[in-house]
């Protein structure tokens, strides 16, 4: 059995949560989402078959969606 992502990945889920500014269940349902960005495939399925390229991906996403340009 595959573990949850809160579990397995508490960091990544923990930045995703905060960026959203998110409780645990829209976190959660978000990883289960269908995202066009990866391929149409969920976060969580992307974590389980590349991890190391899914954390990259996603730390990105954020890091691209926090950008400000007045700073």
């Amino acid at each position: 059995m595959t573990q949850k992502p809160k579990r397995q990945y508490p960091d990544l889920f923990e930045k995703v949560r905060i960026h959203m500014k998110w409780d645990d269940e829209k976190t959660k349902l978000w990883f289960h989402t269908e995202n066009p960005l990866l391929g149409g495939m969920k976060p969580y399925a992307f974590l389980a078959l590349r991890s190391e390229k899914a954390i990259k991906i996603i730390e990105s996403m954020i890091e691209e969606n926090s950008y400000d340009p007045e700073t």
